[in-house]
């Protein structure tokens, strides 16, 4: 076997690690991950598939099928009556991710690009990059929308590289795959499509801009809106106005005017998440667009389609790390349709415009060294010798590569090697130390909870902000009849808060009950 074969092999071993660590030992500490997995373990026990709830009251958040899904895997991981383990949480994500990166594979082979092995080299340009790597089995709904706008990424793609029109079959192939993407999460599947196609229509060919657009309107957008506008009626019917109202103004027209929870940023907030995010692929791919003459009106859509995504929620208040999720495959689709190009599968190493897209890696090793050494932080979150380690030798790995990137470069298998590997030692110490600081607390009150034999009825309240986590927690311990916050303060029995709220306790004529490192537990007199 020879050196390639070796790196090809020991990088889809790190990939598929990764991925398999994380549905036993990731926990979904996150507040969208641990409140999702919540509403399906509390469909999948009271058995009502069309009112998704947390603790009991209804949650509107999102259309209900990734629920389904939960519950579905639930069910067959873990059986009728357990709770949701995060393998079955993690599980759909997991897939949409192997149908995305098959559906690339499948995709670059119909076109006849000159690869012997498309499908692992999608694989591998997937380890090239950080974020979406190390969340392909997140408990998010942007995964599972991400697969359904394949087809408005893939055949419009296709169309570019033959310079012609869409037919007809396409057309209504995309108007399908907007709609899915919208009964999936929202109304931003019907956007990025279009934002996309909008914009590389006009470069590529201004002249016919206007005919395309028309058709575009006619076999895709309009068939789209009415589709969708059709489902989420139905959703008003089945699950209640309270959920058109809430979802439509809230989570979309709000999210949109306001920051959401906090979750704001510059206008070039997502910009900077590519250039992290995307880790060693995005100097690669710089390097490789650069080899020679690019012609982008034919070639370029995929990476229309990732402006047009991120130009799209640059323009929203509300901004998060896991909205960029469906320009990566688009950037993945980009590099194989550079490298296809080209005679020689070796990128230049003339051109110096990749280099300054290797100074994101090394700032974030030099984060790694300074969380890996910080004394106080390490004291507050127990970070464990071999974690300091892990930590220590994912940031020589950042530090160092820049400098010998030029070397490696040349082979797709040795970039993803390393970053992949990368991945890996930022993800190991990263789920114990999220598991000590988000879980590990809460389930220490709970089990003291649980040793004073509490009421189903019994008012229990949480002053923090993982309340997901907590009702998950309590769900397994207690049992799914008991529920947090979901009470008033007048009745209060039980309350758990951070230790630098312990006078709360004294305040509410409160008695600790116990105290751990980070929170204690009160009870009425």
């Amino acid at each position: 076997m020879n050196r390639s074969k070796i790196f090809t092999t020991l990088s889809l071993a790190l990939i598929f690690s990764i991925w398999v660590y994380s549905f036993f030992h990731v926990p979904t500490f996150d507040l969208d991950e641990s409140l999702y997995r919540r509403a399906a373990e509390e469909m999948k026990w009271n058995g009502d598939f069309w009112h998704p709830v947390w603790d009991g009251r209804p949650l509107h958040h999102k259309p209900p099928f990734f629920y389904w899904l939960m519950a579905f895997f639930s069910t067959l991981f873990d059986g009728k009556n357990a709770g949701v383990s995060i393998l079955a949480a993690r599980f759909p994500s997991f897939l949409a991710t192997l149908g995305i990166l098959f559906s690339i594979a499948r995709h670059v082979k119909q076109q006849g690009e000159r690869f012997t092995a498309p499908l692992v080299q999608t694989f591998l340009l997937w380890g090239c990059m950080l974020f979406p790597l190390v969340t392909s089995t997140s408990v998010l709904f942007d995964p599972l929308q991400t697969l359904a706008l394949m087809p408005s990424l893939l055949i419009p793609h296709r169309a570019f590289l033959e310079g012609r029109l869409l037919r007809k079959k396409e057309y209504v192939l995309i108007a399908a795959s907007m709609f899915a993407a919208t009964a999936i999460k929202g109304l931003n599947g019907l956007i990025i499509p279009s934002v996309a196609i909008a914009i590389h229509t006009l470069i590529s060919n201004w002249k016919t801009s206007v005919r395309a657009g028309i058709r575009f309107i006619g076999y895709s957008f309009f068939p789209a809106v009415i589709a969708s506008f059709f489902f989420f009626w139905f959703l008003d019917h089945q699950i209640g106005r309270a959920f058109t109202e809430e979802f439509f103004l809230v989570h979309h027209f709000g999210r949109g005017a306001q920051a959401m929870e906090s979750h704001g940023g510059p206008f070039y907030y997502h910009l900077i998440v590519v250039l992290f995010g995307g880790g060693l692929l995005i100097p690669l791919m710089v390097n490789r667009l650069f080899q020679g003459r690019f012609d982008y009106r034919r070639l370029g859509y995929p990476l229309s389609f990732a402006f047009g995504t991120i130009l799209f929620f640059s323009i929203s208040a509300t901004k998060l790390p896991h909205y960029t999720w469906p320009l990566w495959p688009a950037l993945v689709l980009q590099m194989m349709t550079a490298s296809s190009q080209f005679k020689t599968e070796k990128p230049s190493d003339q051109n110096w415009l990749w280099k300054p897209f290797l100074v994101p890696i090394f700032i974030l090793g030099l984060a790694m060294f300074w969380l890996a050494f910080n004394t106080e932080l390490i004291q507050q979150t127990e970070i464990e010798d071999i974690e300091v380690l892990l930590l220590s030798a994912g940031a020589t790995f950042c530090v160092v590569i820049p400098f010998f990137f030029k070397k490696f470069m040349r082979q797709t298998e040795f970039v993803s090697f390393f970053m992949s590997l990368i991945a890996l030692l930022i993800t190991l110490p990263a789920a114990g130390i999220a598991e000590r600081i988000f879980v590990t607390p809460l389930e220490e009150m709970v089990k003291e909870l649980k040793a004073q034999n509490p009421s189903p009825t019994d008012c229990i309240r949480y002053t923090g902000p993982m309340s997901g986590s907590l009702s998950l927690i309590i769900g397994k311990e207690l049992g799914h009849n008991y529920t947090h916050n979901r009470c008033e303060p007048s009745e209060l029995k039980y309350l758990i808060t951070a230790r630098s709220n312990q006078a709360e306790c004294a305040e509410k004529k409160m008695s600790v009950l116990l105290e751990g490192k980070t929170l204690i537990l009160c009870r009425s007199i």
